[in-house]
């Protein structure tokens, strides 16, 4: 397979120049690019936004004691009681084999 890049070559290339000079005219080359550009510039950031600087309130703040971060044991009234022995689930019972999707068909 040949690559597409070597069968573009000079001629080529200065043939479809004077063709985008002649569709949009010499004064608004300069100006199709820079808004070629801006666009480019405006897609790469939304690709990788920058990351936002750090706060003064953010980086003074002083870190949770460790008294904050202990929790509370559990009442009794939030514990749950086991399961009784009724409401286990029955062992399960010999696999049946699958059934055919479509009825055999006389040949």
């Amino acid at each position: 397979m040949i690559p597409v890049v070597s069968m573009i070559d000079a001629p080529i290339m200065i043939a479809i120049g004077a063709v985008v000079v002649l569709l949009f005219g010499a004064d608004r080359l300069p100006k199709l690019a820079r808004a070629m550009g801006q666009a480019k510039k405006e897609f790469d950031g939304s690709l990788h936004p920058p990351s936002p600087p750090p706060d003064a309130k953010t980086a003074a703040a002083p870190a949770p004691s460790a008294a904050a971060n202990q929790v509370a044991p559990p009442s009794a009234a939030s514990q749950v009681a086991p399961p009784s022995a009724a409401s286990q689930v029955a062992p399960p019972s010999e696999p049946t084999p699958p059934s055919a999707p479509y009825p055999p068909q006389a040949q």
